[in-house]
C-alpha cells in the first residue's frame, strides 16, 4: 500500500464520519457556516440528512477505492470513485440549490 492509499483511507474515514455527524446529529454548522441562516428551521432535518448522505457516499467510494487498490485492481476502484464522486456532487449540488444555500442560489 502506497502513501496515496493511506491518504485516501484517512480522507474516506473522515468524510464518512463528517457525513454521519451531519446526518444523524444535524450539525448544520459543520457544512454551511454563515449560510446556515438561509436554511429554514423546518428544513434543517431534511437538509442535513441529504448533505450527510452525500458526504457518506463520497467517503464510502474512497474506501472502496482503497480496497480495490489493496487487491491490485485499482482501475476498477478509480471507476467506482469517479461514479460515486459524480453522484455525490450531484446530490450535494441539488440539495444546496433546493434549500437556497451556498453559491448555487
Amino acid at each position: 500500500m502506497n502513501i496515496f492509499s493511506y491518504i485516501l483511507l484517512v480522507v474516506g474515514i473522515l468524510m464518512v464520519l463528517l457525513g454521519l455527524i451531519v446526518w444523524k446529529k444535524q450539525k448544520l454548522s459543520l457544512i454551511s457556516g454563515y449560510n446556515s441562516r438561509n436554511v429554514k428551521e423546518e428544513d434543517i432535518k431534511d437538509y442535513t440528512e441529504a448533505m450527510g448522505k452525500g458526504y457518506v457516499m463520497l467517503g464510502v467510494t474512497m474506501l472502496i477505492m482503497v480496497v480495490f487498490e489493496l487487491i491490485n485492481v485499482s482501475q476498477y476502484g478509480i471507476i467506482i470513485w469517479i461514479l460515486g464522486f459524480c453522484i455525490s456532487l450531484t446530490k450535494i449540488t441539488r440539495t444546496q440549490k433546493k434549500y437556497g444555500t451556498g453559491i448555487w442560489n
